[in-house]
């Protein structure tokens, strides 16, 4: 799973906003799937649900420093992604060392399914299908 690592997203400014939400949508039409930062405005994190991807914050936030650009990112446990019920992270550094880290979200049932379908568009798609 592609990965964005962030230092933190919460703006102040509509423009500063607007940049961002952007620069990350760039990496779902990249192939990207989660977003990991410090902390998001809720804004932004509903728009990146309903994008399908998956925002993500540090459960402790001085694991942001235990990532380096070479590192690989891992999330596991999306069988079991369930509202409440945090993620781990396995983080495997250039060295073949590993860590893992706990990755908190606010998912509810209704954005797990816009997730697992790619997109809330999608979901709705697959739910008007089925009429």
């Amino acid at each position: 799973m592609d990965c964005n690592i962030d230092d933190n997203n919460h703006f102040n400014e509509l423009g500063i906003i607007v940049n961002n939400i952007g620069r990350l949508l760039c990496c779902r039409h990249l192939g990207g799937r989660a977003i990991i930062v410090k902390s998001f405005a809720r804004i932004h994190e509903t728009n990146l649900k309903k994008q399908g991807l998956l925002p993500l914050t540090f459960a402790n936030p001085s694991d942001y420093d235990k990532i380096k650009p070479t590192d690989k990112i891992s999330i596991v446990g999306l069988k079991a992604f369930a509202p409440g019920k945090p993620l781990d992270c396995v983080i495997t550094h250039e060295n073949g060392s590993q860590e893992t880290i706990k990755l908190n979200h606010s998912f509810n049932e209704q954005q797990i399914e816009w997730f697992k379908a790619g997109s809330a568009l999608n979901r709705m798609k697959m739910l008007a299908a089925k009429k």
